[in-house]
């Protein structure tokens, strides 16, 4: 997927004998959200600062990690950016311990519309 990343202007993605998605790389990369990772120390909670903007907030840290530092992943939407985000913590007051902006994949689409048409499959499979 790397390189058709690279070399490639136009791409159709195929899954089960399906066509998935037929055009631009931009166009494929506009089916998903970006998203964002920041890292802040401890006991910190960005769901709560993000909630009332109606932004998905998933805490990725392990029980282990959790006494130094808490990773978030930020699904962005609505024009707000990974810079909006941060300035946000920022600005909150929150100590920030990482910054990871996301860099969309071909992969990542790929993946997700596979998923996407499973859960439709098997609902009119089941359903």
């Amino acid at each position: 997927m790397e390189h058709a990343e690279r070399i490639c202007d136009r791409i159709v993605l195929i899954a089960s004998g399906r066509k998935m998605f037929d055009g631009t790389l931009q166009e494929a990369f506009a089916t998903q959200d970006s998203r964002v990772r920041i890292a802040t120390s401890a006991g910190q909670n960005l769901e709560a600062l993000f909630s009332p903007m109606k932004l998905q907030v998933t805490p990725l840290h392990s029980e282990e990690d959790a006494t130094e530092k808490a990773w978030w992943e930020i699904a962005l939407s609505g024009g707000f950016t990974a810079q909006d985000a941060l300035k946000k913590v920022i600005e909150a007051g929150i100590p920030v311990e990482g910054f990871e902006p996301g860099e969309k994949r071909l992969r990542d689409v790929f993946v997700s519309l596979v998923n996407e048409a499973e859960q439709k499959f098997g609902e009119s499979r089941h359903g």
